[in-house]
């Protein structure tokens, strides 16, 4: 059950990522609504996503890591 949650996460992160772009890139379009304002929107989306998205894929890889060394732990003891 765990290995799916995770899973599903791993999908849900990157769909949370394309979400906080295009929301970003809508906000600063419809307030500034010229190109520079789609182009920060971009770019402000674009860190976002990083900061947020990258954070949570970071803990997901050191779980997929921690539960690979506790498979090698557990051949080892067999």
């Amino acid at each position: 059950m765990n290995k799916f949650l995770a899973d599903g996460l791993s999908f849900v992160n990157g769909f949370i990522a394309f979400v906080i772009i295009f929301a970003t890139v809508i906000l600063f379009a419809t307030n500034g609504g010229n190109l520079l304002a789609f182009i920060v929107g971009c770019l402000a989306g674009l860190i976002l996503a990083i900061l947020i998205c990258g954070t949570l894929a970071l803990l997901i890889n050191i779980k997929d890591e921690l539960v690979l060394a506790n498979q090698s732990l557990n051949d080892l003891k067999k």
